[in-house]
């Protein structure tokens, strides 16, 4: 399998809060980083920099 690029994105902690519990199963975003099948999406709450979730596209 090819790797693909590593996207960090951030979000507020109370939206990073409903995807680690499930509440929030997907996001719409713009393409504007050309996202390609096997990225990876790192989500990075604003606040809270030590806590992130890694998601492979």
């Amino acid at each position: 399998m090819v790797q693909g690029m590593r996207h960090e994105l951030k979000i507020l902690p109370e939206y990073f809060i409903d995807v680690i519990s499930g509440v929030k199963k997907f996001e719409v975003r713009k393409n504007d980083r050309n996202y390609q099948l096997g990225d990876v999406v790192v989500l990075k709450s604003l606040i809270q920099q030590r806590s992130s979730l890694q998601v492979i596209v």
